[in-house]
């Protein structure tokens, strides 16, 4: 999927002093949650994107005290990411985890995802 099927009109500001090998953060400030859901949304869903050949990623920005809820799980979804799995969060703060259509599963504690995780190594080894 590329980003040509995502087509908003933005105004930018661009540095054009970077060269085009490094890889570039561009902060987008969004003010209306609507468009910032029309953006977001169909990037996460044709993942990855592409943009001149290059992959680009788009994330949201959350306030601290959210991103302090994240940091117990951290560890927990290194580990999901080894094992193929994609990762987010549902708003606030609960961690998600999905691979193919076979596992959809969200979580409360990181002990508990950690658990899911032997419990699927287990799976996979026997």
């Amino acid at each position: 999927q590329t980003t040509e099927s995502i087509r908003y009109e933005l105004e930018l500001d661009w540095d054009s002093h970077l060269t085009p090998e490094r890889p570039r953060v561009m902060i987008a400030r969004i003010h209306k949650f609507q468009m910032k859901e029309k953006i977001l949304r169909p990037a996460w869903e044709n993942a990855p994107l592409t943009y001149d050949g290059r992959k680009i990623h788009l994330y949201p920005n959350f306030p601290a005290e959210i991103m302090k809820q994240h940091q117990p799980f951290e560890e927990v979804r290194k580990k999901w990411n080894e094992a193929g799995m994609r990762t987010g969060f549902l708003y606030p703060a609960r961690p998600q985890v999905s691979k193919g259509t076979d596992i959809n599963k969200t979580f409360n504690t990181p002990e508990d995802a950690d658990r899911f995780l032997l419990s699927y190594r287990a799976a996979e080894e026997s």
